[in-house]
């Protein structure tokens, strides 16, 4: 099989596959292959590095607290960045009322608001 080089992203059949052409200095620096399930893949060249095949890296995890339970016949689901401040909202909840809400540690990517 042979290959040519390629001017415009136009000229890439890959049915269900979306490209990107990232150019520097009208030289093509890096190219970026995302399929229908989103799945990516990019392609990049360095001055230093050389060819470099990468995927997305997974979000750094960070853990958080939601408070959860039922109170009054109401689903509670509130979240809390820090654990004594859960512990805060669970305790004047449950001197009001008696209830099963209770603090529960979540794993959230780091840079989703929570």
């Amino acid at each position: 099989m042979e290959f040519t080089s390629i001017k415009n992203k136009s000229e890439i059949v890959l049915k269900g596959v979306t490209v990107e052409i990232e150019r520097h200095d009208s030289v093509i620096r890096a190219i970026t292959l995302t399929d229908a399930d989103g799945n990516v893949l990019k392609i990049n060249h360095g001055d230093y590095s050389g060819l470099k095949v990468m995927v997305p890296t997974k979000p750094k995890q960070v853990e958080k607290f939601a408070v959860k339970g039922n109170l009054l016949g109401i689903n509670v689901n509130e979240q809390f960045d820090d654990k004594f401040e859960a512990e805060q909202r669970v305790n004047e909840i449950n001197r009001k009322f008696d209830t099963d809400v209770a603090v529960q540690p979540v794993m959230v990517d780091e840079d989703v608001p929570f």
